[in-house]
Formats: C-alpha cells, structure tokens, sequence
C-alpha cells in the first residue's frame, strides 16, 4: 500500500492517577482504607564486591519508576524508594557461578495487605516512586517485571548481556541498552509505550505489543532483527533516513502506512489479512540493517 495522506488520530487511551482516584474514591471509603496507610520510605543498595558479572531481577510495584545507570559508585545497585507494604531485597553471589552477584528487588506484601495499601494511596493522592540506579561496569543479566503506573526506565549506558521486559499497566518509556550484540524479549502490558534504540546498538528483538499504542525509534547505525506481534492498538516505526531496512508485515485488523523511500516488493492490500513486503534500495549491500517481520492485531503499522 503507497503511502496515504496523513489521518487525524484521537488519543483514546491516557494512563491517570487522578482520574482513577475520582472513579474509585467511594470504593475506597466503603472499605474503610485511611488515607495515611502504610506509606513507607526506605533505601537499598549492594555492592559490586568483585562482581565479574550480574543477574539482576526488578519487579516493580505500584507509582512511578525511574531506573538508570549509577554514575560515581562503587555499588551494584542503589534504590530510593517511596512503597506500600514490605520489600525483599537480597544481594547474594550465585551459589553455581563465582564471580556473579544475584540481585532481586521487590514488593513483598500479601494480597489483602497490598489491596488495601494501595487503596489507601490512591485516596491520599500520594505518589509512590521508585528511583533505582545500577552500575554500568559489569556485564547484567537484567529481568524487570513494570508494575502499575509510569516508568522510565534509562537503560541506554548499562552492559547488558540479555534483557527480559514485562510491561504492566501505565506509560511505560524505555531506552534499551546501547551494547551490541544481545537479545532483548519485551512483553507489553496495558498502556502507551516508547522504545528507543540508541545509535550502534545490536540487538535481537522480540516484541508483544500489548493494549495501547507504541512507537519504536532507530537509531542511525543499528544492527537489529525485530519480531514484532501486535495486539489491540497503532505501532509507528521511526527508521532514520537512509537506514537500510526491511519490512515484512502480516497484518490483522489494520492497514500499512510505509514511505514511498521503501519499494514494495510484494503483498495484498486486503482491510483483514493483509500482507506486505518493502525494502530500502540499499538494504541488500549494508553491512548493518534493520529488519523487521511484524504480525498484526487490531490497529495500524505506520512507519516513519
């Protein structure tokens, strides 16, 4: 399908703490929540104590979350926290592995604790944040599970062997690391999400698109094969000018938007089911290329 004059979109989904406070404030009454109850501050950090590698595993919680790359540290991980409940945290080294720190950071409360703590904070209007910093000297393993609410996660400077995402529920903005040559499996949750590969990066990219709409952006000089699922919602790909790249779409429901920089090599225009094949002119002699093989939902594929 040729590129199409630009469609007016109405943004239709928005992640809100207040808007959720006003729809469940009677709620939260009836269950007889104080709006003082369990906000707790609290910090956590490990050292790196001769690390020749990590495995690090996040599971976030509820409020904002800030994760980027210590800067002037001698530890693994620091963590500045605002929660509700109780946290586990361990640093230990790996009992099968010398030389590699294990690093698990999460919310420990039960059930009814959490249900309850988190009712109370969103009828306080208190926000809960976050604030995690790990060293970008050592190779990491890094597993990270969003929770609810807005996450930026500044991944771009960290070592990253393998990378593993679950997204939650809220706007989620990630930078992926900038090292070359790693796998990176992403599994969206509900809400918006951004995607930024950073200028060199390598990577193998798995992607679930989750409920929402999602922008992914290129870098110049990356080297990435994406696999690419949507789900209910538009995916935009940003590919600089020049970039040689691939596109390979199977789609649901939901055309294709492509430039006319990309030739079409083959497809269907069918409104359901349709399918398509477009390459940059100087995709077959690059040394570094993005390709990317998309199978559509519900929703769009814009590329930019």
């Amino acid at each position: 399908m040729s590129e199409q004059p630009e469609k007016k979109y109405v943004k239709e989904w928005s992640f809100s703490f207040d808007k959720l406070n006003e729809q469940i404030g009677e709620f939260v009454k009836s269950v007889g929540v104080s709006a003082e109850e369990a906000i707790r501050q609290g910090q956590f950090s490990a050292p790196l104590a001769g690390a020749e590698s990590a495995r690090v595993r996040l599971d976030l919680s509820v409020g904002e979350t800030m994760i980027a790359p210590l800067v002037g540290s001698d530890n693994l991980i620091e963590a500045d926290l605002t929660y509700v409940g109780e946290i586990h945290f361990i640093a230990e080294s790996a009992p099968d592995a010398p030389g590699v720190r294990v690093v698990s950071l999460s919310q420990a409360a039960g059930a009814s604790d959490w249900f309850r703590s988190f009712f109370g904070w969103i009828g306080s209007r208190k926000t809960l944040k976050w604030d995690i910093r790990l060293s970008p000297d050592v190779p990491m393993n890094l597993d990270i599970r969003a929770g609810v609410g807005e996450s930026k996660l500044n991944l771009g400077s960290l070592n990253v062997t393998a990378l593993h995402l679950a997204g939650g529920t809220g706007e989620l903005d990630v930078t992926l690391p900038a090292t070359d040559g790693y796998a990176a499996t992403i599994s969206g949750g509900v809400g918006e999400m951004r995607f930024t590969i950073p200028d060199g990066a390598g990577i193998d990219l798995t992607l679930r698109v989750g409920t929402g709409k999602s922008d992914l952006f290129f870098g110049e000089n990356v080297n990435i094969t994406a696999d690419i699922s949507g789900s209910i919602g538009e995916c935009t790909l940003h590919i600089p000018e020049g970039a040689a790249a691939r596109i390979e779409a199977k789609l649901g429901i939901g055309g294709a938007r492509v430039p006319a920089r990309f030739a079409r090599l083959g497809g269907s225009d069918s409104g359901i089911g349709g399918h398509g094949v477009w390459q940059t002119v100087n995709y077959d002699a690059a040394e570094r290329k993005i390709n990317v093989k998309f199978t559509g939902g519900i929703g769009e594929l814009k590329v930019k």
